[in-house]
């Protein structure tokens, strides 16, 4: 958990050089929480500046800090590359590979890192800058062109540093689920504000702009029934997550997909400990019986932590989550007060990396009521198959509620089930067998739960609040929203994506 930002100036641009470069200042100072072991700002040429904060996770810093330079490559980044080793075996610091992975092949790099990262590179060579979000979004990485300039943040509240915020109205919501209402990527609740893609780049050079797609997965053409493929990449991504300086923390549910999390590392003994919300408004959660006898059946955790998110403990989660540099946008989902409460406690326990189980019901289909989930269009559609929904809606705004909640708290939040080579096995199975039980009873005997699906998981059906608890829940956090970023709602429409998601186009600056 880093933070990134900075600014590029195009030719033709009227703008102070040297105000940019004091408000840059400011901009990383707004992004600390996100990385408040170290904090950097250099000068890339006379027209481009950028800034970085650090989570000291993995390895030393270099000697030039956070901005990484190879040559005429100039790199800062967010996140954790896993498979940094092939580019960099004698460095213990990741994002050491990022410059001569690009040196050696371009842009076409990204699709080859295993990991989850917002990249911002400067090549002097053709006084290009390139901005890379990772395959699944699970990095944040914002823009806006403003004034003949291009500016970039890990978080659109350091955008503000440069030039005034203007509300947008909100767009329409991809689902129809009753108690979720968000600004959908790549649109934020402010005008001329934007997110890159998933599994793009934005490339700037002094004279245009454009975005361009680098992964590009599809249905396979000979679907099949074996599991094993998908298990030994999914279990070698839980490894590669699971594996830290400290012992991580695994947020547990009554779910499948974190039961599958922690019995692995349970079986692998990784130092892990165990955190889970049982309680809400004084009352246990559906799931609270389940992740007891979860845990009991547990023999390596360190420790486990039970959370009581009571009243007291859910109004101070409504009230702190749009603080500035927290919340992107509008996040009306009713499990960010939980998951605050989580992430409060982890903190307080020393915590710097938590996994997440975010993506595994996207990509082995879970909940049946998920089918109300549909494309949204203008996305790159992953399924033809209409009972998968995308990966690029619903899974944005449930990783970003995980994904800020540690920003605030300044834990890195990890997601293994959002690999590429686990998705690419995914797609190669047959839709009938991934409807969930079928697979995950394999899944979880292989990690050594049972032989069958244990009668603890069997009608499990999303997070354990009941129904008039979650609209309180929803008014209050849309009351504190206006309260606290938009005393006026804003009425007018957001300013169009100027680019086209999943295909190359060339933009003017102007």
């Amino acid at each position: 958990m880093c933070s990134i930002v900075g600014f590029y100036v195009f030719s033709d641009a009227r703008s102070d050089r040297g105000e940019l470069r004091a408000r840059l200042s400011d901009a990383v100072a707004v992004l600390k929480t996100r990385g408040p072991d170290d904090e950097h700002a250099i000068d890339v040429g006379s027209h481009c500046a950028m800034g970085a904060n650090r989570l000291a996770i993995r390895g030393q810093l270099p000697d030039h800090g956070l901005v990484a330079r190879e040559g005429p490559i100039t790199v800062t980044y967010n996140g954790e590359i896993y498979n940094y080793g092939e580019w960099a075996p004698e460095d213990h610091w990741d994002g050491a590979c990022i410059a001569p992975a690009y040196l050696e092949q371009g842009a076409s790099v990204f699709a080859q890192f295993d990991g989850e990262f917002a990249i911002a590179i400067h090549d002097a060579r053709t006084d290009t800058l390139l901005l890379a979000r990772d395959p699944f979004g699970c990095r944040p990485l914002y823009f806006m062109l403003s004034n003949g300039v291009l500016f970039w943040a890990s978080h659109e509240d350091a955008l503000s540093c440069f030039d005034d915020l203007v509300p947008a109205g909100a767009t329409s919501d991809p689902s129809t689920c009753p108690y979720t209402l968000t600004v959908q990527e790549p649109y934020t609740s402010w005008q001329g504000v934007w997110t890159v893609p998933p599994g793009h780049y934005l490339e700037a050079s002094r004279s245009r702009a454009r975005l361009c797609p680098y992964v590009h997965i599809g249905d396979a053409a000979a679907p099949t029934t074996d599991f094993e493929v998908l298990a030994t990449r999914l279990e070698r991504s839980l490894v590669s997550r699971l594996t830290a300086s400290e012992p991580v923390a695994i947020c547990l549910s009554g779910g499948v997909d974190s039961g599958i999390i922690a019995f692995t590392a349970d079986r692998l003994q990784i130092p892990y400990r165990v955190f889970s919300v049982t309680s809400m408004f004084g009352h246990p959660t559906t799931e609270a019986e389940w992740i007891l006898r979860r845990c009991e059946r547990l023999q390596n955790a360190l420790s486990i932590t039970l959370i009581d998110c009571d009243d007291a403990a859910a109004d101070q989660a409504i009230r702190a989550v749009y603080r500035r540099g927290y919340y992107a946008s509008e996040r009306y989902d009713t499990s960010v007060v939980p998951t605050h409460a989580l992430y409060s406690q982890m903190s307080a326990s020393g915590i710097r990396v938590a996994i997440d189980g975010a993506g595994g019901d996207e990509l082995f289909h879970g909940y049946p009521f998920r089918q109300i989930f549909g494309p949204v269009s203008g996305w790159p559609r992953i399924w033809s198959n209409p009972y998968f929904y995308s990966l690029h809606t619903t899974l944005l705004a449930f990783t970003a509620k995980t994904e800020r909640a540690g920003g605030a708290f300044s834990i890195e939040a990890r997601f293994p089930f959002q690999s590429v080579s686990v998705l690419r096995a995914a797609v190669g199975l047959r839709p009938t067998n991934t409807l969930k039980w079928p697979l995950r009873r394999y899944l979880l005997k292989r990690c050594g739960y049972g032989a069958a699906l244990p009668p603890d998981l069997s009608g499990k059906s999303g997070f354990g609040v009941q129904n008039f608890q979650k609209a309180t829940m929803i008014k209050m956090l849309k009351y504190q929203w206006q309260k606290d970023r938009f005393p006026t709602p804003a009425q007018s429409r957001p300013v169009a994506f100027p680019f086209k998601i999943g295909s190359p186009l060339v933009l003017s600056p102007a």
